[in-house]
């Protein structure tokens, strides 16, 4: 059984991966390329939609995001202030 983050806190997380990222000055294409050296397999298309908050976000997907950041996964789900599990 897949585990996603409840429907409820998709906007939520799409918003504060938005902030992170222009935090960093990245275009979508560039954090969809960190994602993807990272090992997840994501487009931009799917990025956008994961930050419009109309992509469901499973929580072993969550690990890739913290990894692109250069946040340790523990202080990347304070930083987003939901829970994964």
């Amino acid at each position: 059984m897949k585990m996603n983050i409840l429907n409820k806190e998709n906007k939520l997380f799409g918003k504060k991966i938005v902030d992170l990222r222009l935090k960093k000055g990245w275009t979508q294409e560039q954090m969809s390329a960190k994602l993807q050296l990272c090992g997840l397999d994501i487009s931009r298309a799917t990025l956008s939609k994961i930050e419009l908050g109309t992509r469901q976000v499973y929580y072993w997907e969550v690990k890739y995001f913290a990894k692109a950041f250069d946040i340790d996964y523990f202080e990347f789900e304070k930083v987003l202030k939901i829970n994964t599990i």
